[in-house]
């Protein structure tokens, strides 16, 4: 984009203005990693790899951001100190010691563990990969990467019996790495666990542990597809249902998807493509297809936060989620689902999986699809000094709609990769850099 006065700007405050070793709260590690480090190290990349002019920064930015990078590295690394290596929920930059939750997130969120130990969920504990193997290889410090390969190694070579292959039961008691629940999912907590294990194999293919993440991620594709997808009932006018993907909870399936699942569709086509299963990345497009359906059939033209749908299926007989009231069945009638959540919270996942796609396929509905879905997000979520999220994406008025949010992911990811669909493919190529959760990109290694 060219936009280098301003990437002056950020450095400036990124390298001159920026205190990685304190904190005024206990920090997350899972957020912290997937927005900051991954930032930092993807800059790094950026500039060694010439996408950023050699003239463009003052001398020194470059080691002094990969700096920052191992600085902010080295005061996450006890989050990794519980007796299996995984995350635990937060960790103290004054005492550098890890802390389970804290207190206030407990009446703020009534379903979390509260176990003897920290529990945390497969995304938290396989989401570290790819930001750390960049940093080690970056600094030629092995820690960080030893870290994250021992934070998900109890996932990836699971020994808890697995009654769908592939798909990891949370939460996890990060002390015993045994479930203490019986939650199965692509969607949300879940998610980026399964869409490491495929972008690890892609980002260094010659590592000796490349392999054994590739065929999880096949087999974790494959209990999707057989045991967590389901189609819609038929409406007037299709031939077949709307297959979405839904979530399984101690024996009940829920016929729910949340926006964050629409990732889904991309991980599905990028990895089909790159382990020669057709089949999956047909799976991914039919998901895709899906997920455009609930843009497209809402009054802005935006995807809803959640939804829910009728299985098809007699195999779905124990589907937990039903219409309720007049205008959830009437919605079921004419486009077959519900909206439960009706908020956009100005997520990427939908506009991701259609970067893949174009990329992937060269099909230039992609490209059609996200010009309507920047289109509607602009006329929904516009204000005068940037975008909001919106409580309701079926009302056309703004007026009582807009919410003061505007996560950093609008900015890291939904604008990142609306961007590059439009740009050459040769910008941000998808066979040399691999896209972090955050849409970070780090270079392919071969």
């Amino acid at each position: 984009m060219s936009l280098w006065k301003e990437l002056r700007l950020s450095v400036d405050h990124i390298v001159n203005s920026t205190n990685f070793t304190t904190a005024e709260n206990l920090v997350d590690p899972f957020e912290t990693t997937i927005r900051y480090l991954g930032a930092l190290v993807s800059l790094t990349d950026l500039i060694d790899s010439g996408v950023v002019p050699s003239n463009t920064l003052p001398d020194g930015s470059r080691d002094a951001i990969l700096n920052q990078a191992a600085t902010l590295g080295n005061k996450l690394a006890p989050s990794f100190d519980s007796p299996t290596g995984m995350l635990w929920p937060r960790v103290n930059f004054t005492s550098d010691l890890p802390s389970p939750d804290p207190p206030p997130l407990y009446p703020q969120f009534d379903n979390k563990p509260r176990d003897a130990h920290p529990a945390i969920n497969p995304a938290r504990a396989g989401s570290n990969y790819l930001e750390n193997y960049g940093l080690s290889r970056l600094t030629q410090n092995l820690d960080y990467i030893t870290n994250a390969t021992k934070a998900w190694s109890h996932l990836v070579w699971n020994n808890n019996h697995e009654e769908w292959p592939g798909i990891i039961e949370g939460p996890i008691d990060i002390f015993t790495a045994q479930p203490i629940g019986s939650q199965r999912s692509w969607d949300g907590s879940h998610d980026s666990y399964y869409e490491y294990l495929i972008k690890a194999y892609i980002l260094a293919s010659h590592e000796p542990n490349a392999i054994t993440y590739r065929n999880r991620w096949i087999q974790a594709a494959e209990s999707l597809r057989t045991y967590l997808s389901s189609r819609s009932t038929l409406v007037s006018g299709l031939e077949k249902g709307r297959l979405f993907i839904g979530k399984y909870d101690n024996g009940q399936y829920t016929n729910e998807m949340g926006h964050l699942a629409h990732f889904a569709a991309g991980n599905l086509i990028l990895g089909g493509r790159h382990t020669g299963r057709e089949d999956l990345v047909s799976f991914g497009i039919e998901l895709l297809d899906s997920a455009h359906h609930t843009y497209n059939s809402t009054i802005t033209g935006v995807g809803p936060e959640r939804f829910a749908w009728i299985p098809a299926v007699e195999d779905y007989s124990n589907a937990t989620r039903e219409p309720e009231g007049e205008a959830q069945r009437e919605k079921h009638k004419s486009d077959g689902y519900w909206i439960i959540d009706p908020a956009y919270h100005l997520r990427p996942e939908y506009v991701e999986s259609l970067f893949y796609a174009w990329r992937i396929t060269g099909e230039q509905k992609y490209r059609d699809w996200a010009w309507d879905a920047y289109l509607a997000v602009e006329n929904t979520c516009r204000t005068r000094y940037g975008y909001a999220a919106v409580t309701d994406v079926n009302k056309r008025e703004s007026y009582g709609n807009l919410k003061d949010e505007s996560e950093s992911f609008w900015g890291a990811e939904t604008l990142k990769y609306l961007y590059l669909i439009f740009a050459d493919n040769d910008v941000g190529d998808v066979d040399e850099w691999v896209y972090t959760t955050e849409a970070h990109p780090i270079r392919v290694i071969r």
